[in-house]
């Protein structure tokens, strides 16, 4: 059990930024959440709850939500 488990680098980019976010470090959090976004940017339908999550993080934060072109 458990020799199956697979996480993709945008999963994991954004637990990253979930957890630097709580631990009270925004910089670090920023960070992942653009590259998150960025990732998303054209992402289907499925991911468009997740890319508004990450939206709002970014926008209580006082950053833009649009991930950088």
């Amino acid at each position: 059990m458990g020799l199956n488990l697979y996480i993709t680098r945008i999963e994991l980019e954004a637990r990253l930024a979930e957890a630097f976010d709580s631990a009270g470090q925004p910089d670090s959090a920023l960070v992942y959440y653009r590259k998150v976004l960025q990732a998303w940017d054209h992402a289907d339908p499925e991911f468009t709850t997740r890319r508004q999550s990450g939206e709002r993080a970014l926008r209580l934060q006082g950053t833009p939500g649009r991930a950088p072109s």
